[in-house]
């Protein structure tokens, strides 16, 4: 907890470890926002075939993960339906994002063929 309140992530995430609090790790490393702890952590959660832990990082720190990295680890060791949820709602944010995109650049075309159109008369 100190080392936590002192944000001095990577060694409070460390210390967990170490006490196998894995529930605090977790915290931390989501508290953290730094995407190196995140992807540390979960690496460790495979490697100790702690399955439930890694889903539960996935959730929690999902703003820190990368979804190249969550896919790959999960693909290499037949964690799929522990990432799935993860990678659903990856592709769910994508979608928005481009959706987002398309109807900014549509209003954009509209507006350049009205100029155009006015422009004309």
């Amino acid at each position: 907890m100190l080392y936590k309140r002192a944000k001095k992530w990577s060694k409070s995430v460390e210390l967990s470890k170490k006490d196998k609090v894995w529930d605090e790790a977790i915290e931390t490393t989501a508290e953290s926002g730094d995407s190196a702890i995140a992807e540390e952590l979960i690496n460790f959660f495979v490697e100790q075939k702690l399955n439930t832990c890694f889903a539960a990082a996935l959730y929690t720190c999902y703003a820190q993960l990368r979804p190249d990295v969550v896919m790959e680890l999960a693909w290499r060791n037949n964690l799929n339906d522990f990432a799935m949820p993860f990678m659903v709602q990856t592709m769910r944010e994508i979608t928005n994002k481009l959706d987002t995109l398309v109807e900014k650049e549509r209003k954009k075309e509209e507006a350049a063929a009205e100029e155009k159109k006015k422009a004309e008369e």
